[in-house]
């Protein structure tokens, strides 16, 4: 079933600053958002996203596997380029490690066909002990994070609707019609304008 247009609708309803914060440390464009929409959505099984060569697939597929970590679910990431494969692992570890109370903790990317891969690190009884123990940190202040990150996020929302409302009150014509002054004032007297900046 092709949603795009429920999509677009979707993001057309937002206001502004809905579609301006957002809670992952991906920075995200409106196409990716749409994606990231259209994979929450019930009734579709697939997105096809093709673009040509560095204009964000891999960043988006990076977003959509953040996404599921967030969520606690698995991905399997499929390519028969590694080149891609490096570039989604590079940017996925670097999300991470943002979020990360503990910078020494075990990365959770498990990468097939790898020399020295992460396989028997992740399994290691002191990985294990550490994951446990971080995410029994995580769980005991979870409350305070998501109070946290909602404060955040109203603040910002509040921020971003207060500066449109500011901006929108400014006449463009005044402002032409400034320049216009100083341009005036500059031919007939060029050191004014200087000395007033």
């Amino acid at each position: 079933m092709d949603v795009r247009k429920e999509i677009d609708q979707r993001w057309n309803d937002l206001p502004v600053p809905a579609r301006l914060v957002t809670e992952a440390p991906i920075p995200l464009n409106e196409e990716q958002r749409k994606i990231l929409d259209a994979l929450q959505q019930p009734n579709v099984r697939y997105v096809i996203v093709q673009r040509p060569p560095g204009t964000g697939k891999s960043h988006t597929i990076t977003a959509i596997a953040f996404e599921c970590i967030l969520k606690g679910r698995t991905l399997l990431v499929l390519s028969d380029k590694n080149e891609a494969l490096d570039v989604v692992q590079g940017k996925l570890t670097q999300a991470m490690n943002q979020v990360r109370p503990n910078q020494s903790f075990q990365n959770p990317i498990l990468r097939l066909g790898l020399t020295g891969g992460t396989y028997a690190k992740l399994l290691a009884h002191s990985s294990v002990d550490s994951i446990k123990d971080q995410h029994y940190a995580a769980s005991s202040r979870r409350a305070e994070i998501e109070t946290g990150i909602n404060n955040a996020r109203a603040a910002l929302n509040q921020n971003i609707a207060s500066t449109i409302g500011q901006l929108s009150g400014i006449n463009l014509a005044d402002i032409e019609s400034l320049h216009q002054f100083e341009e005036l004032i500059r031919k007939r007297a060029p050191g004014i304008v200087d000395a007033l900046e």
